[in-house]
């Protein structure tokens, strides 16, 4: 190989890192399946720093997403085995003591109003057969509502990385994507920030299952938690939640 034609691949190289945030994907590998929803567990690296990313794969309206709000608190893996889900995920945001913050409907009863917040720029609303996050100038609650939650920020809009987002803290993340269709995910991560987080989402080959339309971040830090079925993987919440997102097989 020329001396040319090895610079101009190692200049491609160091664009691709450069728009990636230096973020590369390390490893992929298929970590169990329940009732066709996929565990998929991906490694990304920047540098010397390693990230691991635990996702889990479904599409409506094979599976329906269910809001099981615990105003007691709770733990991601105990609420998700109560309504026999096969996987899940903290949700939204809550005071101390679990009293509720924005919007929470499940099983088509509204627990507590939609509230205007910052930090709640998403709604996440599962109907019958759909699952769609929203904005919430684009939500109206209605007869065909399910289940909802409030949560933010959103991390990516329109298949591309939205601007602005904390460099400041990184933590452990929660968060919901979909191709904007049938195809959506819920993921958890190590340590991110938030902008770190939308960049690791946007980067090439990360999330190659489908284009991500829009990803929506869940409460996270101490809030995080992860449970999959096939396998019992459990990541506990480091604390207890007020509110759980679990798939369930089929139609409510």
């Amino acid at each position: 190989m020329n001396t040319r034609l090895l610079c101009t691949l190692a200049f491609s190289a160091a664009l691709s890192a450069s728009a990636s945030g230096g973020w590369q994907l390390e490893s992929s590998r298929e970590a169990g399946e329940a009732g066709g929803v996929r565990h998929v567990v991906k490694t990304v690296r920047n540098g010397e720093r390693e990230v691991e990313l635990q996702f889990a794969f479904f599409e409506t309206p094979k599976h329906h997403l269910r809001v099981v709000d615990r105003p007691g608190g709770t733990r991601v893996a105990p609420a998700v085995k109560a309504v026999g889900g096969l996987a899940g995920i903290n949700g939204g945001y809550f005071h101390p003591a679990y009293k509720a913050l924005g919007l929470i409907v499940t099983d088509g009863e509204k627990i507590h109003d939609q509230e205007k917040a910052r930090l709640l720029s998403g709604v996440v609303v599962s109907t019958a057969d759909r699952l769609l996050v929203l904005r919430p100038g684009e939500f109206k609650l209605g007869a065909k509502t399910r289940d909802a939650v409030q949560a933010g920020p959103f991390l990516i809009d329109g298949g591309a990385v939205v601007r602005g987002l904390s460099t400041d803290r990184q933590a452990r993340r929660s968060v919901l994507l979909t191709d904007g269709k049938n195809r959506h995910a819920i993921l958890a991560t190590d340590y991110l920030t938030l902008a770190e987080a939308a960049t690791v989402l946007a980067t090439a080959g990360v999330v190659s299952e489908w284009p991500v339309q829009r990803a929506l971040n869940l409460d996270g830090g101490s809030s995080t938690g992860f449970y999959f079925s096939g396998g019992a993987f459990d990541l506990p919440n480091l604390k207890q939640v007020r509110n759980v997102l679990a798939i369930v097989p089929g139609k409510p």
